[in-house]
């Protein structure tokens, strides 16, 4: 109980400092992810222990990388939103991908993640990263929870990342936008 106690105090420690420090250096987390720019390398396993890497983004002209934890309020509640998404993209040979950022070899947290995908109805893949020099590296540029990236099916992140939810009309016709630009360019 100590022990995570522990723990949970440092992850919100962490997210407090993410918080604090998302208004002063959104230029930087923007830079981060700017156009073009190769989603790293990463190896992980879904929500049901099969591995994941980054061959997933060769099997979709879209893939929209969405960065979420388990104890961000707006990233659980955009996920029925992002759930409705998925199936209209699926169409669209658009794949939705969420990334736990705070499961790493938690048991704990893992199950709390699968605990809030299952009460939110989510079906889309949801992934935990292995640690990495390159993906760690990445993640740590990431101030901002929810970011979505969108990734070509080269591994290229296109455009800038949304920071913050996808769910308002306006963020919405702004991916969709992005999304269409995309496909366009992977029918080249």
């Amino acid at each position: 109980m100590k022990n995570m106690f522990k723990k949970l105090s440092i992850l919100m420690a962490i997210c407090f400092l993410a918080m604090s420090f998302a208004a002063c250096s959104k230029e930087k987390s923007e830079d981060t992810a700017s156009t073009d720019n190769k989603f790293p390398s990463f190896t992980g396993v879904d929500m049901n222990g099969n591995k994941v890497n980054e061959e997933i983004f060769k099997d979709h002209a879209v893939t929209v990388v969405n960065m979420w934890f388990t104890g961000c309020k707006a990233c659980i509640m955009e996920m029925p939103d992002l759930e409705k998404k998925s199936k209209e993209w699926k169409e669209k040979d658009v794949n939705l991908l969420g990334i736990c950022a705070d499961i790493q070899d938690n048991e704990e947290i893992r199950n709390e993640a699968k605990k809030i995908l299952a009460s939110k109805g989510v079906t889309y893949t949801n992934i935990s990263l292995d640690n990495g020099e390159e993906i760690d590296k990445f993640m740590t540029g990431i101030t901002t929870f929810p970011s979505t990236f969108l990734v070509d099916r080269n591994g290229n992140i296109i455009g800038d990342p949304i920071l913050g939810t996808i769910n308002g009309e306006k963020a919405s016709k702004e991916i969709e936008k992005r999304i269409d630009e995309i496909i366009a360019n992977d029918k080249k």
